[in-house]
């Protein structure tokens, strides 16, 4: 198991767009082909600034691994806080936030982020494969909205 930090820009930073906005919306492509990933490694992907309530995660897989793969999306808390156990060897999509009125995942209603954090994927087996993009989406609290 290793932590590989593959997150673009420092933590705690804010998208450009969100600048005197209070949209928060982050993605990322996780490139197994080019970043291998041992089984049960986590692979930091998003920055989570503090102040950011983040609604959901939007996940899909674009290029199946061609083997046995499951994943979770989560952070540092709860590994599987947003997304557990999804099959990464089928081309798909999902979302943490469902029309159900019950919430299997610890974070499927939102998660408050009061110092900054990392949103991660962790992966059940190796993967050298497979293309997962994931879309991290909610309110940037800190930001006071123009008048």
């Amino acid at each position: 198991m290793a932590t590989n930090d593959l997150r673009v820009g420092e933590v705690g930073t804010r998208p450009a767009f969100s600048t005197n906005r209070r949209a928060w919306c982050e993605d990322f492509t996780l490139d197994f082909s080019k970043n291998n990933s041992g089984a049960g490694d986590v692979n930091q992907i998003i920055n989570v600034p503090a102040g950011v309530r983040v609604d959901g995660v939007i996940w899909s897989v674009v290029t199946a691994e061609g083997a046995t793969l499951t994943f979770d999306i989560g952070d540092g808390d709860t590994v599987d806080g947003y997304i557990g156990l999804e099959n990464g060897n089928v081309v798909g999509s999902g979302c943490s936030v469902s029309e159900a009125d019950t919430k299997t995942e610890t974070f499927g209603w939102g998660k408050y982020y009061s110092a900054a954090g990392i949103i991660s994927v962790r992966t059940t087996q190796a993967a050298d494969t497979a293309v997962i993009h994931v879309t991290a989406y909610g309110v940037d609290g800190s930001v006071q909205p123009e008048v």
